[in-house]
């Protein structure tokens, strides 16, 4: 699942698509332009889906959901589908920690700086930690974190 907010027409607020896997490959199969992205929009596209999929004799219940980080998003999912799992995007997970690293004034010892780059890098990988680890790892990771930018990153990490 995913939200698009860049190519909308001006009266809308987002595009957001429902992939699935069929056949091994990964296929569109809903679009819906929205003018809000809130908890009842997504909850009313759900129901509207599950209602469809009943008149044709489906049973929407999806096991796993990887979605971006919209926090509208997930409740709507875990309320109209309860017991699914729901994991973050990495792709967006990226988008979200790289632009903060530039906001903290990082980019330019992020480029140059291998030390700056790797411990980056690292942080980011933590993605693939179970739950239970990331905070951890991150704690473990941020001990040695030197300079305000990678500190406040760290911090930015910790809320987040």
């Amino acid at each position: 699942m995913d939200g698009t907010f860049k190519i909308v027409p001006e009266w809308y607020q987002q595009m957001f698509t429902i992939h699935v896997f069929i056949a091994g490959k990964l296929v569109p199969l809903v679009y819906c332009l929205t003018v809000h992205k809130d908890l009842s929009t997504y909850r009313e596209i759900f129901d509207n889906l599950i209602l469809k999929a009943a008149a044709l004799e489906l049973v929407l219940q999806p096991q796993t959901v990887i979605c971006d980080f919209e926090t509208a998003l997930i409740p709507a999912l875990q309320g109209t589908f309860p017991g699914v799992n729901i994991q973050g995007c990495y792709f967006h997970f990226c988008q979200a920690v790289l632009p903060k690293a530039t906001d903290l004034g990082m980019r330019t010892s992020y480029i140059h700086e291998a030390p700056t780059k790797k411990k980056v890098k690292t942080l980011l990988a933590t993605a693939f930690l179970t739950p239970h680890d990331v905070r951890v790892a991150v704690e473990l990771l941020g001990r040695d974190a030197m300079g305000s930018s990678i500190a406040a990153l760290f911090s930015y990490f910790r809320l987040e």
